[in-house]
């Protein structure tokens, strides 16, 4: 981890600590929770907008402050040697891995502000490893439940996981590889739009800062080209939008989720040398839940026109070849097998995922990709809730590149979210 950039890419706050902030959001807490109590029971349950419901509160009170948060501690063990019988010379690490605040605050029947805030790996500071963020922070206006505007730092609707990411959103002590590399999560900027919802489709539109070209990498991608809302390049601006449609809803037939999401924009800002290089990227997806089970599919693609010169840009040696095409996949499958047992609150779920991608499936001619690159993905674990705000999961990461490079991984991750 080095001190520019967080796990996720963002940018710190530089040199600011945020304990006496939480210190004073943990005072605060009884009176929001109190308030929030005023909603009716089960809305805490509710979501909004694609959000994790914790993230949700503000819009199911009458009027107030309103408080919660998510975190997770992460122990990973590498193996001693690659695929290639190398020495691979990862030594095991643990981390306060993610702490993050929500903040919200209900003005009346219409308007709100919603936030979440906190630090990643332990410490945020001058020469401290940990990053302070802001993960989002917007202004949000609801006439009813077919249409509401948000402006201020927002999270991009994508993948599955960009906007709803806690520890119960997904299975696995880490996120699936597709949607940290090909979908960079967690993706925000600033910007604004609108979300509304039509019987069984929801749909989400925004207007937002664009990438970056400078910081496109070629084992990455387009991760280190968002902007996050520092002091962000608005020269270019990025279209993204969302429509989700749930056919099937019911304590019988399960509920289906089926949807998709893109995003596009220029990606030079102006910046001197770099061409304008337009990006583009879609995901289709798709969830099944019935009593126990829990399945997901995933694919998404991206172009980035100019690759070669934007490659150029960033090594004039002609060295680094930024991916002018890049693809991913991912099926997941998970079972409860408490589910038949009566009156118990606790999950325990067996689950596997497998996972294939690429950040150079091709790059501009005259250019070579790293085989490393090309990635698949082999997970498998136990996922165990005590209680529906706690999770304890242990997993398994097998990587295979075409490098024979790749480092497997054993993992064990306690998480909550309130």
């Amino acid at each position: 981890m080095t001190s520019g950039v967080t796990r996720d890419g963002a940018r710190p706050w530089g040199g600011v600590r945020v304990a006496g902030a939480l210190a004073v959001l943990a005072l605060l807490a009884g009176g929001a929770q109190a308030r929030a109590a005023e909603a009716p029971a089960g809305d805490t349950d509710r979501t909004v907008s694609g959000l994790d419901a914790n993230a949700c509160k503000p819009y199911f009170v009458k009027h107030g402050l309103t408080f919660g948060g998510y975190g997770s501690f992460l122990y990973e063990n590498f193996t001693t040697s690659r695929d290639d019988d190398t020495a691979a010379n990862e030594p095991s690490v643990a981390s306060l891995s993610e702490l993050f605040v929500y903040l919200g605050y209900r003005f009346d029947d219409h308007w709100l502000f919603n936030s979440s805030f906190g630090v990643e790996d332990a410490l945020a500071g001058e020469g401290d490893d940990g990053q302070a963020t802001v993960e989002f922070a917007y202004v949000d206006y609801s006439a009813r439940k077919e249409f509401g505007a948000r402006g201020g730092l927002v999270l991009l609707a994508l993948g599955f996981l960009n906007e709803r990411h806690e520890m119960n959103s997904f299975l696995g002590t880490l996120r699936p590889l597709t949607e940290l590399r090909i979908i960079p999560t967690t993706w925000r900027e600033v910007g604004g739009g609108v979300y509304g919802a039509v019987g069984p489709v929801q749909w989400r539109a925004f207007l937002t800062t664009g990438l970056d070209a400078a910081g496109f990498t070629a084992d990455e991608g387009v991760a280190g080209g968002r902007q996050q809302g520092s002091e962000a390049l608005a020269s270019d601006v990025a279209l993204s939008a969302r429509v989700d449609w749930t056919p099937l809803t019911g304590e019988k037939s399960g509920t289906l989720l089926v949807g998709a999401s893109a995003i596009t924009g220029g990606t030079g800002q102006n910046m001197p040398g770099y061409p304008g290089g337009r990006f583009t990227l879609w995901d289709a997806h798709a969830a099944y839940r019935w009593q126990g089970l829990w399945a997901r599919v995933l694919v998404t693609r991206s172009i980035l026109s100019d690759a070669g010169e934007i490659s150029l840009a960033i090594d004039p040696s002609g060295l680094t070849a930024i991916g002018e095409r890049m693809n991913g996949w991912y099926v997941e499958l998970g079972y409860d097998a408490l589910t038949l047992m009566q009156g118990t609150g606790q999950t325990l779920i067996p689950f596997c995922r497998y996972e294939s991608l690429n950040t150079q499936a091709e790059v501009a001619p005259g250019m070579s990709a790293d085989p490393a690159n090309d990635l698949t993905v082999k997970t498998c674990g136990v996922a165990w809730n005590p209680i529906r705000q706690v999770r304890l999961t242990i997993d398994a990461d097998n990587y295979d590149n075409q490098a024979r490079t790749a480092v497997d991984q054993v993992n064990l991750a306690l998480g909550w979210a309130f």
